[in-house]
């Protein structure tokens, strides 16, 4: 499961998360101070953590997100010749 894992950024992100609500829990149960409010906190970082490790990102690699990238300023690049041909011709009708 966690070979798959190839988005080290996504990883790292929600691995901090669970670390940080796991020691926020257990300093409340070491200094014996119980906040509801906090452990709620502390709930929604374990489910954020674990949501961005399991994320569709985690198992994108580098060069997925490289490629992506450069469709994207392709068809951007694209889209502004099609707008300058359309302006062009927009222009000599009217």
């Amino acid at each position: 499961m966690f070979a798959q894992l190839n988005n080290w950024r996504t990883t790292i992100a929600g691995v901090a998360a669970i670390l940080a609500a796991l020691a926020d829990v257990l300093t409340q149960i070491v200094n014996k101070d119980w906040d509801s409010t906090r452990f709620t906190a502390d709930l929604t970082g374990l489910i954020t953590g674990f949501g961005l490790i399991f994320a569709r990102d985690a198992v994108a690699s580098e060069r997925d997100h490289h490629i992506d990238r450069v469709a994207i300023g392709a068809a951007l690049e694209k889209t502004a010749e099609v707008k300058a041909e359309v302006n062009k011709v927009a222009a000599k009708v009217l």
